[in-house]
């Protein structure tokens, strides 16, 4: 008997010439340089239909090159993305979203105060960034848990950034965890379930040893009516 699958962004089954193999986190997220010099081949990959798939390659590239810059000065997987990015910039697609992404850049602060030395003000479009962050949290949750996330459920997003901000008391506890990426250096992430009748999840991840991203939502099972997060 054959087994049916379920694509892990739907919680459709997938028919057999609709399967797209999709990678957590996505494969060009792992900078060339490294998965030809390191072989790596451990990359998660998940069931999911073709549509379902590309419906998150536009975001995808954004975050990339919205994000992957600001790790080239500080880890060794920003070095090697950047490469990448720089190489995608020059086709002529690329020089759009170059445009979209310089224009995020400003020597000012919302206030119109210009910033000391060579600090920078980084905005980035939330709902396509939080998007694609929220997608690989649904594929490694189906992981671990052989649960699939609904896209659209209650959670709560965060940017961290502990040279400029004091950490969250939360992210204490799951930091001092171990380590689930398969290649921590390029992708890692770790996460806590609360013990008792609060019913929460908290995620983490981190990107190109430098970007730190943290998720927090109810689990979608629970029905006790008394967990809040909000």
């Amino acid at each position: 008997m054959n087994k049916h699958q379920i694509c892990y962004l739907c919680a459709k089954e997938i028919a057999r010439d609709d399967l797209s193999l999709d990678h957590i986190p996505p494969k060009q997220f792992y900078p060339s340089y490294l998965r030809e010099k390191f072989n790596l081949s451990k990359i998660e990959t998940f069931p999911t239909h073709v549509n379902c798939n590309k419906n998150y390659q536009n975001d995808e590239d954004y975050f990339i090159h919205t994000l992957g810059p600001l790790t080239m000065n500080s880890s060794k997987a920003g070095e090697a993305l950047w490469e990448d990015i720089k190489k995608s910039l020059k086709r002529e697609e690329g020089k759009v979203l170059a445009q979209k992404i310089s224009n995020e850049f400003s020597e000012k602060s919302d206030a119109g105060i210009i910033l000391p030395g060579d600090l920078a003000l980084k905005k980035f479009d939330g709902d396509r960034v939080w998007r694609v962050v929220w997608k690989i949290i649904r594929g490694l949750f189906y992981k671990e848990y052989h649960r699939i996330l609904p896209e659209n459920m209650k959670r709560v997003f965060d940017l961290l950034q502990p040279e400029f901000n004091h950490l969250p008391e939360i992210f204490q506890y799951v930091r001092d965890t171990h380590s689930r990426g398969n290649y921590a250096g390029i992708f890692d992430y770790k996460y806590i379930k609360p013990k008792g009748d609060n019913n929460i999840h908290y995620w983490a991840l981190l990107f190109w040893d430098k970007i730190i991203m943290t998720a927090i939502f109810h689990d979608p099972d629970c029905v006790c009516g008394k967990c809040k997060i909000f």
